[in-house]
């Protein structure tokens, strides 16, 4: 199966962005989404994304929440995520570049102002513009894409991280 994740702050995590994430659970039986951040150590916020997901029709076994670890143990994390999902209008940055340099795409959504930008920026400059939606449908659709040839696209993204490391090397 296929592990979606996502390591943002929550706050980020609008009913938009859980609704696209939703649907793509939906359509790809058996995927799961890993959530980490530092709030989900509280049974209260795990309790609360839980409800949220299951509005839409996703069963808490589909989810996997952490909360906060040791910074080790935080890049780590990202060998348990296949692609990770940018939430929208306000993508990750840190988490962005985090995700891209421990060998996991980031499957992004373009803006319409500065800070939405930053998740297609990340994305493009390091070599993956086609990882970049233009709406919510594009989102689901590549998501859906991009799940069924994961090996693949595995393999593209450790190649751009090596050849990366190659040239900037001094």
């Amino acid at each position: 199966f296929i592990t979606f994740g996502c390591f943002n702050s929550l706050i980020k995590l609008n009913d938009q962005v859980i609704d696209v994430w939703a649907k793509i659970l939906k359509k790809l039986p058996g995927s799961k989404l890993f959530l980490k951040t530092k709030v989900l150590v509280s049974n209260s916020e795990c309790r609360s994304i839980i409800e949220r997901f299951s509005v839409h029709g996703i069963e808490e076994d589909r989810l996997i929440l952490e909360g906060w670890s040791p910074r080790l143990q935080l890049l780590e994390s990202y060998h348990r995520v296949d692609i990770a999902l940018d939430p929208f209008p306000y993508p990750g940055g840190t988490t962005s570049a985090e995700s891209l340099w421990m060998g996991v795409p980031v499957l992004t959504m373009g803006g319409y102002h500065f800070l939405s930008h930053v998740g297609e920026s990340v994305v493009t400059n390091a070599g993956l513009p086609d990882w970049v939606a233009m709406n919510k449908d594009h989102y689901v659709d590549k998501a859906i894409g991009f799940a069924s040839n994961h090996l693949s696209i595995f393999m593209k993204v450790l190649t751009l991280l090596f050849c990366s490391v190659l040239n900037n090397s001094s």
